[in-house]
């Protein structure tokens, strides 16, 4: 499935990529060149802006919360994603996922959750950090 991911969800389209979708990302504004790029190259539209309204031609999902996993739970749910598991193995260690891509919670020897919601969002801010520093020296 293709998707448009406005700007300002711009850490939730780079996690879509990683976990093998086409996740593009595209301003909000002006509103008829998102809806024509979304019509021209197939595209759900994922955003938090609520001037975005989905319609026969166009397809949106409005996220609902503000967290990174909250979303990526949303997207999955409402579009019925799969991961390429052999992908986001390579790219993202399986403890570091967020929540919503794996099984049953493992535990740490301390009893401790050693897959939780901290560790997904610190590996997602490590991405972010390692995208920016790729683009610099590009």
């Amino acid at each position: 499935m293709k998707l448009l991911v406005t700007e300002e969800s711009g850490r939730l389209a780079r996690w879509l990529r990683l976990l093998g979708h086409d996740a593009a990302t595209g301003a909000a504004t002006p509103l008829a060149a998102l809806y024509q790029r979304a019509v021209n190259e197939s595209r759900v539209v994922v955003t938090r802006n609520g001037r975005v309204q989905g319609g026969r031609l166009v397809r949106v999902i409005r996220l609902e919360r503000q967290d990174l996993e909250a979303q990526l739970g949303q997207v999955i749910r409402e579009l019925g994603l799969a991961i390429d598991e052999d992908l986001a193995g390579d790219v993202i260690p399986q403890a570091e996922l967020p929540a919503v891509y794996r099984a049953a919670p493992a535990r740490g020897a301390d009893g401790r959750n050693s897959r939780d919601a901290d560790r997904a969002l610190d590996a997602a801010e490590r991405f972010d950090r390692l995208a920016d520093d790729i683009a610099r020296q590009s």
